[in-house]
């Protein structure tokens, strides 16, 4: 296949992240129960609680109202995004696994700004290339996701997220390479990434899957 065809066929095989925005994850993430308490009686809850929220809350609340009870065909398509449910897409799996952490108490906040790369086609092809990694000057986690499962991207995050939670408990701050074999500390840092990670994210699809 040649780089032009691949190039034009390749969002056609690829799931769509380009919709999602950071925003969006943080939202449903922190504050999904703004949403669940705005599906009992939308409007008249909406017109309480705008006179009595601030800040993120308020901007959370205008969200949820505009994008998913002022356009109801949003809400059947994207609204399975707490933990307890089967997630319809990715985004709302990314925010549903984000959850699933700060409920059960992990240090991730502030969160980290999401960065999704779905058309790196050289770093694709290379078999050794890049999946995701953490950037503690940005607090941002970098997604690639070109050729990918969905769920193996969302293993990816969960990986990540805990080079958050070391970053917030300052276990970053010494390490000088990307080489295990020449760092002890930052293989012992990997460990727990690959060991805590993949265990949160199979706790999390546990906890879907068996209800």
């Amino acid at each position: 296949m040649n780089l032009l065809v691949k190039e034009l066929i390749q969002p056609l095989l690829n799931f769509n992240l380009n919709e999602l925005e950071d925003y969006e994850m943080k939202y449903w993430a922190i504050y999904a129960d703004i949403f669940d308490t705005l599906k009992k009686d939308p409007n008249k809850i909406y017109n309480i609680l705008k006179n009595k929220l601030t800040g993120e809350h308020l901007k959370a609340l205008e969200y949820f109202y505009n994008e998913y009870f002022l356009r109801p065909e949003k809400l059947m398509e994207n609204c399975g995004c707490m933990h307890t449910q089967q997630p319809i897409n990715f985004r709302s799996a990314l925010a549903s696994l984000t959850k699933y952490m700060i409920d059960q108490g992990y240090n991730i906040t502030p969160l980290p700004k999401v960065k999704i790369i779905n058309n790196d086609i050289e770093n694709a092809d290379n078999i050794l290339g890049k999946t995701a990694y953490y950037d503690p000057s940005s607090c941002s986690i970098t997604l690639y996701t070109l050729n990918r499962h969905p769920k193996d991207v969302l293993r990816s995050y969960s990986h990540e997220m805990i080079h958050r939670i070391q970053d917030n408990e300052e276990r970053l701050n010494n390490v000088n390479t990307t080489n295990t074999n020449k760092d002890s500390n930052l293989q012992d840092l990997e460990k727990e990434a690959y060991l805590n990670g993949n265990m949160i994210f199979r706790n999390w699809e546990d906890s879907i899957k068996n209800k």
